[in-house]
């Protein structure tokens, strides 16, 4: 469990337990999601509806090299990277527990917190999906 908030990366990597891949499907509710902006998605209160966990695994000696990518019935359609969520997955982490903890939330063992977008959002159509996390495996989905 995480009770006081933490001040540094080194005190997020302690209490990091697992990490895991994650691919978020958003309830945008927009006609136009090309015309989304950071603004327009707090203020209609978008957030993940469902999201597909890849497999658990123990935490790498750092998580910022990752690479990823989402292929759409075979051809990349994005390509991200682990910083692109506030340009380091440790302070994305760390704010999102401090953030948390300042709103009187309990943090309890085993819980998942998802760190942010690595690449575009990309609107989802029909077909079978693949996203790649560079040597941490793929997750596999279909959009029917």
């Amino acid at each position: 469990d995480i009770t006081a908030k933490i001040a540094d990366g080194p005190g997020v990597r302690a209490v990091i337990g697992e990490v895991v891949p994650v691919v978020e499907l958003p309830d945008l509710g927009f006609l136009e999601p090309d015309r989304l902006t950071d603004v327009n998605i707090v203020a209609a209160n978008v957030s993940a509806r469902h999201y597909i966990e890849g497999a658990r695994m123990s935490p790498p000696a750092d998580v910022n090299h990752l690479a990823i990518t989402l292929a759409h019935n075979d051809e990349v359609v994005m390509r991200g990277a682990a910083t692109d969520a506030m340009g380091n997955q440790y302070e994305a982490l760390r704010w999102l527990i401090n953030r948390t903890l300042s709103t009187g939330y309990e943090i309890k063992k085993g819980q998942l917190f998802i760190t942010g977008a690595m690449g575009a959002m990309t609107p989802g159509k029909p077909g079978k999906y693949v996203a790649s996390y560079e040597g941490w495996g793929a997750i596999g989905f279909e959009v029917r």
